[in-house]
């Protein structure tokens, strides 16, 4: 087992300045970068699951005097069991920020760790591994040193087990919350949302949903000021907070983003969640499309919107049909590259003005058809 379980149990440092965050005083990130990347490489929908079968193993390790002898004969193997799993969360945590930065001790097992701390875990003689001592666990009569070993045991086994359930469950409550509010909010618009309309879908988002809401809460351990010098060896002045779960961070930089225009969005296309901290407000991001050389849902999205404006909109629909209309004029040599260049500033320039109402719809449609 990788031992992480004094390393979990720390908390953890962001500095906040404006739009950035530091994690652990120096590994930069955009505020809401780490959350995109949770977002789209995390399916965090089968989180509970994995939780009611960790939750299961350890109710079965729990060392008690009304123990099945099934239990006590394959507690070894429980162990394992449960090992594997924490491992696999343990791996796991370690490839995302802040876990992926910290320092960790040695690798230790699982069963030799519960050895270590009562001899009612029993390395076998032949050196196949451990057994539990039923005698003393099953039909023990109270001696107060064994007693308080079994205790240490099971005390031991809640707090390990806590660890990654914890790890689970914080990033299933805020990403719950977090992607909701994204799709029902954000990915919705067509241009970026001003402070008091994401004010005022929150409280309407609490009030319909409030089951995604409910585990999505911010625990801060501590907040201060400090300053953060960066690569350029500028010092900036930054929120210092300090989180006692992975959790608590995502929520809190969710909103520290949006203050900073700082938007995740999930594409229209792909589904990925993307970061949009400026420029035009778009549902599409960059991403290349498998199978369809050099596009991407952007352009796509882009194509899209422009067949969706020339289908309802008659000022549209004319337009591109003169435009296809000239251009094969250029391409059959019945117009110069040129003229067909000062052609299209002619039309958009039609395009403006009847949009505009400076010219009718009907002086328009004659015109851009010359």
């Amino acid at each position: 087992m990788k031992n992480f379980l004094n390393l979990a149990m720390r908390t953890f440092n962001a500095n906040f300045s404006q739009s950035t965050v530091f994690i652990e005083g120096k590994n930069k990130f955009e505020s809401n970068e780490i959350l995109v990347d949770y977002l789209n490489k995390i399916d965090y929908h089968g989180f509970l699951e994995e939780i009611r079968k960790i939750n299961t193993l350890l109710s079965q390790l729990q060392l008690t005097t009304d123990m099945s002898y099934d239990i006590v004969k394959n507690y070894p193997a429980l162990c394992n069991e449960l090992e594997n799993r924490c491992n696999k969360i343990d791996g796991f945590m370690r490839s995302y920020p802040p876990y992926n930065f910290k320092e960790y001790d040695e690798d230790i097992s699982l069963i030799e760790t519960l050895h270590k701390i009562d001899c009612v875990l029993i390395r076998d003689g032949d050196d196949q591994g451990y057994y539990l001592d039923e005698y003393n666990v099953i039909n023990r009569d109270y001696d107060p040193d064994i007693h308080e070993g079994i205790f240490e045991i099971n005390k031991y086994l809640k707090t390990y087990v806590g660890v990654y359930v914890g790890f689970l469950q914080s990033v299933y409550d805020a990403l719950t919350f977090i992607e909701s509010f994204i799709e029902d909010v954000i990915s919705v618009r067509t241009s970026f949302p001003e402070d008091s309309y994401i004010a005022k879908k929150l409280d309407e988002h609490r009030k319909d949903k409030p089951l995604k809401h409910s585990g999505a809460n911010c625990h801060i351990e501590s907040f201060n000021y400090e300053t953060v010098t960066d690569d350029a060896g500028v010092s900036m002045l930054c929120e210092n907070v300090e989180f006692s779960d992975i959790g608590s961070f995502l929520y809190y930089d969710f909103f520290n983003g949006l203050k900073h225009k700082n938007y995740p969005v999930k594409c229209n296309n792909c589904g990925r969640v993307f970061l949009l901290t400026g420029g035009k407000f778009t549902q599409y991001c960059d991403s290349r499309i498998k199978g369809k050389s050099g596009q991407t849902c952007r352009s796509l999205g882009a194509r899209q919107r422009y067949d969706d404006k020339c289908k309802s909109d008659p000022i549209w629909n004319t337009y591109n049909k003169a435009y296809k209309a000239h251009y094969a004029r250029m391409m059959k040599k019945k117009m110069t590259k040129q003229e067909f260049m000062e052609w299209g500033e002619y039309a958009l320039e039609l395009k403006r003005q009847v949009i505009a109402e400076e010219i009718s719809y009907d002086e328009y449609y004659m015109l851009i058809r010359k």
